[in-house]
């Protein structure tokens, strides 16, 4: 899950430079809106895989 994170991460990136390239105000605020769900997605998929990895820590049936 970790590389998912990675790319929505660089999507983000990707759309945040494109934002600062771009002259038509209504294509940056849709780029940045797409770069904050971008972030809040990957954001998303780290914490659920720390969830993951502490139910797996704590799994007695894992020791």
């Amino acid at each position: 899950m970790h590389a998912d994170s990675d790319y929505l991460r660089k999507q983000a990136i990707r759309c945040r430079r494109l934002a600062g390239e771009i002259g038509a105000a209504d294509v940056q605020k849709t780029l940045e809106a797409m770069a904050t769900e971008y972030e809040a997605r990957a954001a998303f998929l780290e914490a659920a895989q720390l969830t993951a990895e502490r139910f797996e820590d704590d799994d007695p049936a894992s020791a």
